[in-house]
């Protein structure tokens, strides 16, 4: 079956130019982009670039990318024999280096500047480190309406702060994921009430698992649980329940209720892992 071409639009090449596949004329890019991001401002809503730094352009089809011509191996990260990695299904870039960080910091802010854009989304962003955001951070709120036409601070910064890859664990320095960025005022996404209310996990591939909003316990006739709760039905249903009601939140750490075993916590006390809960409280965000 034929349909028409899409690209979400993952496949960086030239980070400072708008997508040429959306643009009614790829000649006109730059104008229709300004053109809709002022409609969207004037019919009063604001606008949030998603944007894609943890990787450039698949190997599968370009070997190397235009960062790597202008100096190999240097916005990228190699392994031990000096090929590119990939965990971020593209080339991974190396925030690490200064001028990739760079690179990231100059994107924005002409964004920013530019296009008025009002906030952006950090793609994988726990492939970047906390310096970078940080520093990134700093550069927007530098941007103010007399001297730039945009007020800095007002600027959202949240993406994906997720615990995998090459960063995982802090293993290369101090990655942007959900338990880092706490006290930074840069958002992250919430899988835990995602997964509580839908079941089911994109990183587990559990997608026949129930949650709180599909059946779990109450209703085990709407699908077949593929892969049964280490807890029981009824004991991960509870533990849903407190995440959920600490999602709703907005996941403070400080925040204090009565949990599903009749205790009262904190967001930090309460557990978020499928397995059964640890002998002491871990950190929550």
């Amino acid at each position: 079956m034929e349909c028409d071409a899409y690209n979400w639009g993952y496949d960086p090449v030239h980070y400072m130019a708008p997508e040429a596949s959306y643009a009614i004329n790829p000649d006109n890019r730059v104008l229709e982009y300004r053109t809709m991001v002022e409609g969207l401002h004037k019919a009063g809503l604001r606008v949030v670039q998603d944007v894609v730094f943890n990787h450039t352009k698949t190997p599968l089809r370009q070997r190397h990318s235009n960062l790597d011509e202008v100096v190999p191996g240097y916005y990228h990260r190699l392994d031990a024999n000096g090929n590119f990695k990939t965990a971020a299904f593209g080339e991974d870039t190396a925030s690490e280096h200064r001028m990739m960080e760079k690179l990231m910091i100059d994107t924005l802010v002409l964004n920013a500047r530019e296009y008025k854009i009002d906030g952006f989304r950090f793609d994988i962003m726990d492939f970047h480190f906390t310096y970078n955001m940080q520093h990134v951070q700093e550069a927007l709120r530098a941007l103010t309406p007399q001297k730039d036409g945009v007020d800095g601070s007002k600027i959202y910064i949240y993406g994906e702060g997720w615990n995998f890859g090459d960063t995982q664990n802090n293993q290369i320095g101090p990655e942007a994921d959900q338990i880092n960025l706490y006290g930074f005022g840069i958002g992250t996404f919430n899988d835990r009430i995602w997964t509580a209310i839908r079941g089911g996990s994109p990183i587990t591939k559990k997608k026949q698992a129930q949650g709180f909003a599909t059946g779990l316990f109450t209703d085990s006739s709407y699908f077949t649980n593929q892969n049964p709760p280490q807890l029981g039905e009824k004991g991960q249903l509870l533990l849903y329940s407190d995440w959920i009601l600490i999602g709703l939140t907005g996941n403070l750490r400080d925040y204090s209720f009565v949990d599903s075993a009749g205790a009262t916590v904190t967001g930090a006390g309460v557990h978020y892992t499928m397995a059964s809960p640890p002998a002491t409280p871990t950190s929550g965000h």
